[in-house]
């Protein structure tokens, strides 16, 4: 069996879509309902359900459950153990769930697009460091002006990031995932090699 270890960029890619976080909302919500019954509740087919679904089995945060002797499919909300990032993320977003209502499920999407890129994780990182003004982001990362400003606009979208006068900062969102990313983000393993 293919073990997956799926990177940071990639959960937060699999998060950053709003009908995958309405599926998610509902496996917190109902564990154990049938992917058919996700999908009907969802306003979504069947198969986007279950390809979502198994995307977001994929990064982890999901349990794949299918009853002995039959052929339904079901999922769980647990974190899988053998993916470190999985368990902090769960419980933000389970945070989140219980803290927002789905209408605010965009601004949990955007907040996971601005880590869904390895080049806006390199940005945020190198802000964890301090404030930085555009040429010395631009500099630090080896990356072109217009390609750094469109992933600066995706990450203040999300936001994750202030500016103030021509400085760049992290931004103190008190969103859970906001605050549970940023703190992967301190950990060495998740720092970007330069």
């Amino acid at each position: 069996m293919l073990t997956l270890n799926p990177t940071l960029e990639h959960t937060c890619r699999m998060l950053a879509s709003v009908p995958r976080l309405r599926l998610l909302r509902l496996v917190c919500a109902h564990p154990g309902l049938a992917v058919f019954e996700l999908a009907r509740q969802a306003g979504v087919h069947v198969s986007g359900a279950s390809q979502d679904l198994h995307r977001l089995h994929s990064c982890g945060l999901l349990q794949r459950v299918t009853p002995t002797g039959e052929r339904r499919v079901t999922y769980l909300p647990k974190a899988a153990p053998s993916i470190p990032n999985a368990a902090p993320i769960l419980k933000a977003i389970q945070a989140t769930f219980r803290k927002h209502p789905p209408a605010r499920d965009p601004e949990t999407a955007a907040i996971a697009a601005a880590l869904a890129h390895p080049r806006r994780i390199a940005i945020l990182t190198e802000l964890l460091n301090g404030p930085r003004n555009i040429h010395a982001l631009q500099a630090a990362l080896q990356c072109p002006l217009r390609t750094l400003y469109h992933h600066l606009n995706i990450i203040q979208d999300g936001k994750m990031l202030e500016r103030a006068r021509l400085m760049y900062r992290v931004a103190n969102n008190p969103h859970p995932l906001a605050k549970c990313l940023l703190g992967l983000l301190l950990e060495p393993q998740h720092m970007p090699l330069k």
